[in-house]
Parts: C-alpha cells; sequence; structure tokens
C-alpha cells in the first residue's frame, strides 16, 4: 500500500534539507519498495534488517547460513502449529499450499516449490517469517531461541515470529549507514510502531 500525499510532501522537503528518511520494516524488499514514489530519496531497510538498498543499489545483505537453514526448515516442518517462508530479496518461498493461500491473504509475493530446500538458493535467504497459531506462539517463540543460538529470533505479533542471521536487525541496519555515510549518531532519529 502507498502512503498518502500528505507523508510523501513531508518526505520532499526532508529531501530538499538533504535529509534522508529511512524505511525498517520486516518484510521483504519487493514488498516495502512500491511503498513511495521512485522519485524520493529514501534508503529500503527490508528483512528486518537483513537487506538495505539506497538508490536502488545494494548496502548490505546479511544472508542466513545455509546449513542452520537448512536445519530450520526441518525443525519448522515437524510443527504442526505453524506455517513458515524463507525470504530472499524478491520473493517469499513456501512448500505448503496453506502456506500459500496465507501469502496470497496478507498480500506478499510467494513461491509455491516442491521442496524449499533444493528448489531455490539457500545462500540468498534473508529471513523466515513463521505464522503460529496464538496459542503455541510463546512455546514455539521460546523452542526456537533456545534451540537457535545463532539466530535473532523475534516475535512480530501474536502469531508470527520472524527470524534472521544474529546480525541482521534494524538497530544493526541503521549502524552500517551510519558507518558508510558518516553520519553523526546526532543526527539520527528512529521510531517504530512495534515491538521489533
Amino acid at each position: 500500500q502507498k502512503v498518502g500525499k500528505e507523508f510523501e510532501f513531508i518526505l520532499d522537503e526532508l529531501n530538499k534539507k538533504g535529509i534522508v528518511f529511512a524505511l525498517a520494516s520486516g518484510r521483504n524488499h519487493q514488498r516495502i519498495r512500491n511503498v513511495f514514489r521512485n522519485d524520493l530519496d529514501v534508503v529500503y531497510i527490508s528483512d528486518n534488517g537483513g537487506h538495505i538498498e539506497y538508490r536502488n543499489k545494494l548496502i548490505s545483505k546479511t544472508v542466513m547460513c545455509k546449513d542452520t537453514l537448512v536445519e530450520l526448515v526441518d525443525f519448522l516442518k515437524n510443527r504442526s502449529c505453524c506455517r513458515f517462508a524463507i525470504s530472499d530479496r524478491d520473493c517469499n518461498y513456501v512448500d505448503n499450499k496453506a502456506a500459500h493461500k496465507m501469502g496470497k491473504y496478507f498480500k506478499f509475493e510467494t513461491s509455491l516449490v516442491n521442496d524449499i530446500k533444493s528448489c531455490i538458493n539457500l545462500n540468498e535467504i534473508t529471513k523466515c517469517s513463521v505464522l503460529v497459531n496464538p496459542c503455541y506462539h510463546k512455546k514455539l517463540l521460546k523452542e526456537l531461541q533456545e534451540k537457535f543460538l545463532n539466530l535473532n529470533i523475534v516475535s512480530s505479533s501474536s502469531s508470527s515470529i520472524d527470524i534472521t542471521d544474529i546480525q541482521a536487525d534494524k538497530v544493526n541496519a541503521v549502524e552500517i549507514l551510519r558507518e558508510k555515510y558518516n553520519i553523526n549518531e546526532d543526527n539520527i532519529m528512529v521510531f517504530g510502531n512495534h515491538i521489533n
């Protein structure tokens, strides 16, 4: 969904003053890329910090370890309380028809594959999104956090869990940008609308 003209006006005014807005989201790049007009000067931080682009150039990408990802996929496949998708820059991949339907419902690009582990390039995956029955959310979150110590595992709602590499988060993304563009910490402001 596009932002309103009022917000685009504010971004135009910020851009005129040399201020760049960074949109940070748990969604994948293609989903957040269409939020603003193409001519606005916006940094896109997607997959909870796993992917950063500015002016159509890749700034940083933090992928999940392939071996850990395979172990995670096997772990989640054995849980009847959840469905999951793994994401690269452009798409979410699922190997379950129910999860594919959920992707259409939540309006994110999904590709239904026969076997996640063999049908896509696992070296490009930046995030795993888990949709879980709210009754099992806390239990599954705890199990994941105890089993996968080298992953960043956060609750993104009462029925969803986001999983990225341990180095991929929104705070690290801001730090990457700060260092790359030599931005003084006093010139950075962050705000958000959710717990992660």
